[in-house]
């Protein structure tokens, strides 16, 4: 799990703040409306791939029952949030409910009660502070392109994670990601 956050978690950072960026760039000034519910949706990455892992090791634990109902909660939550909030806060308010809905999922399969190793909170620093140094280089860091910006974001992460040996590299073999 320690692993997935560490691969989703830049994505999520660099995503939002490269957003207002990036949008037009792809799709074009008409699209500007887009960039807020992006910022936001972007976090539901991280959230969806930790919840696969875990919903990947309830079924091989035979634990079908917890996942039924926590998707059972996260659907029903998922509509009575829509019918609410999209009426008010439109795209935006869809993409919270997102990000909601699958934390709804998440949540209940990290509790003791389900028979799945618990991850210290201990083996999420390095990420946490790679991720941290990226978002202040990128926000710190005017660069002509966001293509420019998104590579610095993805190289300064890369570079701390090395530093604090996060990622290490090894002759003859593929990196290895020691989170």
């Amino acid at each position: 799990m320690a692993q997935v956050f560490a691969v989703t978690f830049p994505l999520a950072v660099g995503g939002g703040l490269v957003a207002g960026r990036l949008v037009p760039a792809v799709f074009g000034s008409g699209y500007a409306a887009s960039v807020m519910p992006l910022q936001i949706l972007i976090w539901s990455i991280p959230v969806a791939l930790m919840r696969n892992v875990a919903q990947t090791m309830l079924i091989a634990r035979g634990r079908q029952d917890l996942m039924f109902r926590s998707s059972a909660w996260a659907a029903a939550s998922n509509v009575m949030l829509n019918v609410v909030v999209i009426p008010f806060w439109g795209m935006t308010g869809a993409a919270m409910v997102t990000v909601v809905t699958e934390s709804v999922r998440l949540l209940p399969m990290l509790t003791r009660r389900t028979g799945l190793p618990m991850v210290s909170p201990r083996r999420f620093w390095r990420t946490l502070l790679a991720g941290g140094v990226m978002a202040a280089v990128v926000t710190a860091v005017a660069l002509p392109t966001v293509w420019l910006s998104m590579a610095l974001g993805a190289l300064t992460y890369a570079c701390i994670l090395c530093l604090t040996g996060g990622l290490q590299f090894r002759r003859g073999s593929l990196p290895k990601l020691m989170v």
